[in-house]
């Protein structure tokens, strides 16, 4: 005779799963965040957006300006390095993230409270965009995946 009995309630279980799925630690969180700012920076070493296409070239004035205060012709939308820093680096200046749970959601929000974000991303009278934002395909499954570990780990941590 085979007798089976569970160690644990399968149904506190199957809760405390649900509620580790809304509230994942810090640490279970910062693949997800790594892997789309791996994305910004794949957008900013091409100088394109995610569906790659090639941010507009410079206007001539504007490299003659970049050159002239030391900064080189490139990389495109790189001048000191802090817009740039504030997307791709957890605790830079600027740099924002939050993870927020309610209710039966949650939700991670990452990017840049950079004045010039919204300006080059979506462009201006003056200036074309240059979108940054949006991931390729590939940095797309990249933060697929590292939901699935997240899931994954909540999994291994919960039941």
């Amino acid at each position: 005779m085979l007798n089976l009995e569970a160690n644990k309630d399968p149904f506190e279980s199957l809760v405390a799963f649900v509620k580790a799925i809304v509230a994942p630690t810090k640490t279970e969180q910062d693949a997800l965040s790594a892997a789309v700012r791996q994305g910004w920076g794949e957008n900013f070493a091409g100088e394109r957006s995610g569906d790659g296409r090639s941010w507009a070239a410079l206007k001539p004035s504007t490299v003659l300006d970049r050159l002239r205060s030391g900064y080189g012709a490139r990389p495109i939308l790189v001048r000191t390095g802090h817009l740039r820093a504030s997307l791709l680096s957890p605790g830079a200046t600027d740099s924002y993230e939050q993870a927020q749970a309610s209710g039966n959601e949650w939700q991670l929000v990452v990017g840049s409270e950079d004045a010039k974000a919204i300006f080059h991303e979506q462009g201006t009278a003056r200036m074309p965009a240059r979108p940054f934002i949006a991931l390729s395909d590939q940095a797309e499954q990249r933060v697929v995946s590292a939901l699935d570990a997240l899931i994954a780990q909540i999994e291994a941590r919960i039941l």
